[in-house]
């Protein structure tokens, strides 16, 4: 049985790496080496921190994810302590990857001055059950136009939780916003403060 767990979990995996390879444009394969290193080491990070079966909370995954990005530059605004199930923090690790990395290339924090604003908000949706609302916000970089196409980063942002959720991006001329919303169930729940 271990045997058999072990290798439906490479499977997902390699399937995910092609998918990720398949999905990286082509360019000058200086840009193209890069941008698929960049994603692969993302997968890597994740599962260095993530656990089969466990949650993971939410704090965690995007300070995995975006901090490598932004450094200090990343504020916090608001959130209760949520965890996340596992199939939800690797699709969440790899949204904020992404937009961390635009943010990094083209948005906010290609300024110096350009920060990164996140906020989230736990929304009971049922018994047991809650919904998760993020707001990623840059601030303080480039005036930002809506691209004329859509490239692997937006679609992978926009198709990554599937059935669990969506996120959906604004090119506010004063910086990119994107919202998240993640469906309640078995994916989402809050944390119980330590004392209670």
């Amino acid at each position: 049985m271990l045997i058999a767990e072990l290798s439906h979990r490479a499977r997902n995996l390699l399937a995910t790496v092609e998918a990720v390879i398949r999905q990286t444009q082509l360019g000058p394969v200086e840009v193209y080496r890069a941008e698929l290193l960049g994603r692969l080491s993302v997968l890597q990070r994740y599962h260095e921190v993530s656990r089969p079966s466990c949650v993971t909370g939410l704090a965690a995954v995007m300070e995995q994810a975006i901090r490598p990005y932004a450094g200090d530059r990343m504020q916090v605004l608001a959130g209760p302590d949520v965890e996340v199930a596992p199939r939800i923090a690797l699709a969440l690790h790899l949204i904020f990857h992404e937009l961390a990395t635009n943010a990094h290339k083209y948005g906010s924090l290609s300024s110096p001055t350009g920060t990164v604003e996140i906020s989230w908000e736990s929304v009971p949706s049922g018994v047991d059950a809650h919904q998760l609302a993020i707001v990623w916000a840059e601030r303080g970089g480039p005036r930002v136009r809506e691209p004329t196409r859509r490239g692997f980063g937006s679609r992978l942002i926009a198709g990554a939780l599937g059935a669990y959720g969506r996120a959906q991006l604004s090119f506010d001329a004063e910086g990119l916003i994107c919202r998240i919303l993640v469906h309640g169930g078995d994916t989402v729940s809050e944390v119980e403060p330590a004392d209670s």
